[in-house]
């Protein structure tokens, strides 16, 4: 059964970085590995939250500071802890191109924006319901 689960995987995989998008194929690899892999899809937006994010973020909160606005800079604090676990996750996982994984029941879609049909499949992924 890993077989089959590690074959629809490359297959997924293999449509981000495809000649044409599949649009059709790649929903119904989806459709599939959550029917009979996951039970949940998770994306994970590595290409926004990224150090130079974390720099805007931090200049943000010292602003803030500066000007007494504690409750923004106290929002903006939880934005760069957010901000910092998905860095420490990329580099933990030593993730440079964006993939599809399936992890303890959860299909995991790590974005990083750097594959030819990323943008589509992350706007596909988004707005679909897959209750």
């Amino acid at each position: 059964m890993t077989g089959t689960k590690e074959k629809t995987l490359d297959q997924l995989n293999l449509t981000l970085s495809s000649q044409q998008f599949d649009a059709y194929l790649f929903m119904k690899l989806i459709e599939k590995l959550l029917t009979e892999q996951a039970s949940e899809l998770e994306i994970i937006d590595l290409k926004n939250n990224t150090e130079a994010a974390l720099c805007d973020t931090l200049k943000e909160i010292n602003d803030n500071v500066v000007k007494q606005n504690y409750e923004i800079a106290s929002r903006l604090r939880d934005k760069e802890i957010c901000i910092l676990e998905h860095i420490r996750l990329r580099r933990n996982l030593e993730i440079e191109r964006s993939r599809f994984v399936v992890k303890n029941g959860t299909l995991l879609y790590f974005y990083l924006g750097n594959e030819r049909h990323d943008d589509v499949a992350f706007h596909l992924l988004s707005r679909k319901s897959f209750l």
